[in-house]
């Protein structure tokens, strides 16, 4: 009887063994290094100094999203689209709190969750 138990859960996992992909997915986004300060008492980052609010910088592939979060936590996000550098730079969605593309016929239909740390949505 555990022979038989055995082999049930031995056969699914050597098959998902077998099956599996062998090569990792390439992210066609290539390593970059930014780093950068914000003086929040400078007037284009006004929005910063409260939570919620956001800017957008330079840098990186397709510019800087940062996000205030609780007032005293900050998120940046590169607003280049990971499945597309063609693709134009993602905008934020105040009311659903995403990244996104503001067009969605010519672009990725991707979103990610400012909230959930950059999480696709």
């Amino acid at each position: 009887m555990k022979l038989k138990k055995l082999f049930w859960f031995a056969v699914p996992f050597f098959a998902g063994m077998f099956f599996s992909c062998s090569e990792t997915a390439k992210n066609p986004l290539a390593e970059m290094y930014v780093n950068f300060e914000v003086n929040l008492n400078f007037p284009q980052y006004k929005d910063l100094n409260s939570p919620g609010g956001y800017a957008y910088l330079s840098g990186g592939y397709g510019g800087v999203f940062v996000y205030n979060f609780n007032g005293t936590t900050f998120y940046a996000y590169d607003r280049a689209c990971p499945d597309n550098l063609k693709d134009t730079p993602l905008i934020f969605d105040e009311k659903d709190k995403c990244l996104h593309h503001s067009d969605t016929v010519n672009n990725c239909n991707s979103r990610y969750s400012v909230l959930l740390h950059g999480a696709v949505s």
